[in-house]
């Protein structure tokens, strides 16, 4: 997702945390928004009960990127398994 597409995000969204050493990942989805100090915010609300607080910025591709909507997580889980199938089985 590009920071341009970050701004289409919306109250409803399906989102993945890919989760860090102190935090597992998990889904949830877009439950609030606000005007932050920098740019508008967006309150995800997990699965599991945890929220965050957290930029648009937090969803644009980046080496550290740690929020995707879930349907890029599924597209790129496919991918990855389809990558593993071919290269394992030339399937």
């Amino acid at each position: 997702m590009t920071t341009k597409e970050t701004e289409r995000l919306k109250i409803g969204d399906e989102i993945y945390y890919t989760g860090d050493m102190a935090n597992s990942d998990g889904f949830g989805e877009i439950a609030d928004t606000k005007d932050g100090h920098w740019s508008a915010e967006l309150l995800i609300k997990m699965d599991d009960g945890r929220k965050f607080w957290v930029g648009r910025i937090s969803f644009a591709d980046s080496i550290g990127r740690r929020f995707m909507l879930k349907s890029e997580w599924a597209a790129d889980r496919k991918a990855r398994i389809d990558a593993f199938y071919k290269a394992v089985y030339n399937e």
